[in-house]
């Protein structure tokens, strides 16, 4: 069988030049037939046409490997590619629905619980069995979470009296003495005289009596 333009000498075709490409297009079409070739005509199937025939091939080959690619649907005609894209094309539905924290969907439950007032809650207890479960197992989940937060702020009010009473402890009971005296002695009366400032039943000069306020006022004593 000969085709027009087809050499006969020609057993294989060279592919790693475009003029070899070329030839094995002009030659295959007829053999296949114009109008199926027509059919598979397109950029993806030419693609894998060109991997699936190699550097080089004889058109009995590139026959047989048109025809396999065909029939097993590894090239597709135009007809079923634009199908195929269409059907990418069609939009997922979004799933809108409210989520929790980890990201899963809210059951019907979770949501009513979570958006209805008690009255609603309580109302519904009486009449829906399976919320009723629901909720009654979200109260004793909450009452959990609250009963242990008390507990945390228990703990941490406690934690916070030992610090500042260790606190406490740690000031020298001069500097304590000094502040009582401090606070008990009129603001007239801590003005100095001679260079000295009487506080209480002691007097210090005044370098003295300032370290001693600024010490007491670091150590929240007055």
């Amino acid at each position: 069988m000969t085709f027009d333009g087809f050499d006969p000498e020609r057993e294989f075709y060279d592919l790693k030049t475009q003029q070899g490409l070329s030839n094995l297009v002009e030659d295959l079409q007829p053999l296949v037939g114009h109008e199926r070739w027509e059919e598979y005509d397109n950029e993806e199937n030419g693609r894998i046409l060109r991997q699936a025939f190699g550097d080089k091939v004889s058109l009995s080959e590139a026959k047989s490997i048109f025809d396999r690619l065909c029939r097993t649907n590894r090239i597709l005609s135009n007809e079923d590619r634009e199908e195929a894209a269409s059907e990418d094309e069609v939009e997922t539905p979004v799933d809108d629905r409210p989520r929790g924290v980890d990201g899963y969907p809210l059951s019907e439950h979770e949501i009513f619980y979570s958006t209805q007032s008690a009255f609603a809650i309580r109302q519904r207890i009486k009449t829906d069995h399976a919320f009723a479960r629901f909720a009654r197992g979200q109260m004793s989940h909450e009452f959990k979470l609250a009963e242990d937060a008390e507990q945390k702020n228990i703990q941490a009010a406690n934690e916070t009296y030992v610090r500042e009473l260790q606190a406490e402890t740690r000031i020298h009971p001069a500097l304590q003495k000094f502040a009582r005296a401090y606070e008990l002695t009129p603001a007239s009366k801590l003005k100095p005289i001679a260079g000295f400032v009487t506080v209480g039943d002691e007097r210090f000069n005044l370098q003295k009596f300032e370290s001693l306020v600024a010490e007491a006022s670091a150590a929240g004593l007055i």
